[in-house]
């Protein structure tokens, strides 16, 4: 049997992570938010990270139950809701946060 070198490992240790950090940014943006402060779905400008500023921005904030979150994130992902979101930006900040209130009063 031969033996592992230092580099050998040390190159396989690092070929894990990378391959770590790129399927939970990807692909379970969750975790990544938790334990990487990132994801994919959240990067600047995208759909998800416009709605959870104008989330943020909405008076008194929004808190929703687990319930009820889980809701809103399945509405967020859909395809009308999408398409809904994408001709809200074209008319402006104040349509967009009239699409998110619509979309959290929805699954409240």
């Amino acid at each position: 049997m031969g033996q592992k070198g230092f580099f050998r490992s040390a190159l396989s240790a690092l070929l894990v992570a990378v391959l770590s950090f790129f399927i939970i940014y990807f692909f379970i943006p969750s975790m990544g938010m938790q334990y990487l402060g990132l994801s994919f779905s959240l990067r600047e400008g995208s759909v998800n990270a416009q709605v959870m500023q104008a989330m943020g921005e909405m008076e008194g904030g929004v808190e929703l139950s687990k319930e009820a979150g889980d809701r809103f994130w399945k509405a967020l992902n859909s395809r009308e809701f999408r398409l809904q979101f994408k001709a809200a930006t074209e008319q402006g900040e104040q349509a967009v946060k009239s699409a998110v209130q619509g979309l959290v009063d929805r699954v409240k």
